[in-house]
């Protein structure tokens, strides 16, 4: 299962939000697979997840962006993996492998739990470092 943890926070709202709904629907495909529910609902799950995810790495886009983020490029690329990512899984629902979507799932934890905890924090060290004001704005 996919935990979220204060720790992951940034502390801008509408990302910490995402972040969360994120967890919500790889938790619902995890479990959706161990339940081995049918091919079309954990389709129509994956398919939610991919269109909200974009959304989502776009917004974190638009942050980076309007701050003139150094890193990215490298953090936009590493998004890229994770789609990359959705998509294979998509491939297997398609297919019928259903064998591999749990393993698949359990490489999509780790990468979200690091990317959080790593990647998304430098963003977030960053911010604190050159735009404490403007995350002042965001609550934190």
């Amino acid at each position: 299962m996919f935990s979220w943890k204060p720790a992951y926070s940034l502390g801008i709202e509408e990302v910490d939000a995402q972040h969360k709904k994120i967890f919500d629907f790889l938790n619902k495909l995890f479990t959706g697979s161990s339940l081995q529910h049918n091919k079309d609902t954990l389709k129509k799950i994956l398919e939610e997840l991919t269109q909200f995810a974009e959304s989502h790495f776009a917004t974190e886009a638009r942050y980076m962006a309007k701050f003139h983020y150094p890193d990215m490029e490298n953090h936009i690329a590493d998004h890229k993996r994770l789609m990359d990512d959705l998509k294979t899984l998509d491939s297997y629902y398609n297919s019928g492998v259903s064998d591999q979507t749990i393993p698949l799932l359990q490489f999509m934890k780790q990468w979200i739990t690091n990317h959080l905890a790593t990647i998304d924090m430098q963003f977030y060290d960053f911010m604190k470092k050159n735009h404490a004001d403007e995350l002042n704005m965001f609550g934190v």
